[in-house]
């Protein structure tokens, strides 16, 4: 995120040194470009219109949902299909001025944990503007996921570049360390408010439009 503990002015000259470096910026899709199931109550609702009681439900879910990142399992494993998330997934509208603001700056991709199917779910909903990604990486393609560092050099390598080249958005905080500790820059998106943190994205990377 943008630093705390410091005047709006150091704040934007501290971002304008970081962005000197940038070259490549890898968006999230979950809880960033699309409202998912980030910070709100549409598990439960999910689980509730299932009929879903059994309190250790969740914890056999987090145990399948390992190898549906990875892609060596599917949601025929699951009470669900494909469409119970994408019907509950909403399109971010604020974030899409930044990232076109970004497209015209830098090459952009997409580094997303998803389920096998689901991102093209995604995309025929509607959910995704239509632009020209240079680099998609689906961990359940790839076989890999976030926050493994394997995802990150594949992720430089198919980008072409490496370190603090590379601004990475998420809103998982676990991965956004996981990127930090390997190099990257990397700016922690807030999905409990999706206005405020597209603006301050925007302040980060277009400091010099304020």
């Amino acid at each position: 995120m943008i630093l705390v503990g410091v005047t709006a002015e150091k704040n934007i000259r501290s971002a304008i040194i970081q962005t000197e470096m940038i070259k490549f910026v890898y968006f999230d899709v979950g809880g960033v470009l699309i409202k998912d199931f980030s910070d709100s109550n549409k598990w439960e609702e999910l689980k509730k219109s299932k009929n879903i009681t059994d309190p250790d439900f969740d914890s056999w879910f987090d145990e399948l949902e390992v190898r549906l990142l990875l892609g060596t399992a599917t949601l025929d494993e699951s009470p669900y299909d494909i469409n119970d998330f994408v019907s509950r997934f909403e399109r971010n509208e604020p974030i899409w001025q930044v990232v076109n603001s970004v497209k015209q700056k830098f090459s952009v991709g997409l580094l997303t944990n998803q389920y096998k199917g689901l991102f093209d779910g995604v995309v025929k909903a509607g959910l995704m503007s239509n632009l020209d990604w240079n680099v998609v990486i689906d961990s359940s393609v790839e076989g890999v996921s976030k926050p493994d560092v394997a995802i990150f050099k594949l992720a430089e390598s198919r980008c072409g570049f490496t370190g603090n080249e590379i601004l990475f958005i998420d809103n998982g905080e676990k991965h956004i360390k996981a990127a930090r500790e390997y190099g990257w820059q990397t700016f922690l998106y807030d999905s409990e408010d999706y206005e405020k943190s597209s603006r301050d994205l925007l302040k980060f990377i277009s400091p010099e439009k304020q």
